[in-house]
């Protein structure tokens, strides 16, 4: 793992992030708990799920639909539409970074919090 992989993990380790994954990672689970991560994962049973799993499954269901909507954003955007060279690799970095920013300035929020009403 390069230098930047282990920074990363070691800021998810120290400010205690939880990493929300779906099923596609369910045989990653156990490495990155063995990391010391705290996972979540949402439960896929055919039989009637009990409080706790239908909670956590519908905690990583509202954090995917920000993630997937963000990134239906960037395929908005001829250069992310397709599949990648490896000849882009070089400038891909610097375009995920000025894309973002783009939509950041540029496309209302997908997601802002909600406040309380005072009655």
């Amino acid at each position: 793992m390069n230098e930047e992989g282990f920074s990363f993990i070691n800021w998810l380790q120290e400010s205690e992030q939880v990493v929300v994954v779906d099923l596609g990672f369910r045989n990653m689970v156990s490495y990155l708990q063995n990391l010391g991560l705290r996972v979540e994962i949402p439960c896929y049973n055919k039989n009637q799920q009990v409080t706790i799993d239908t909670n956590r499954t519908w905690l990583v269901t509202k954090v995917r639909w920000v993630v997937e909507a963000y990134y239906s954003r960037f395929k908005k955007f001829r250069f992310f539409e397709n599949i990648q060279s490896t000849s882009d690799l070089p400038l891909l970095k610097e375009c995920l970074k000025i894309t973002t920013a783009s939509l950041n300035t540029f496309r209302p929020p997908l997601y802002t919090k909600k406040e309380k009403v005072k009655k």
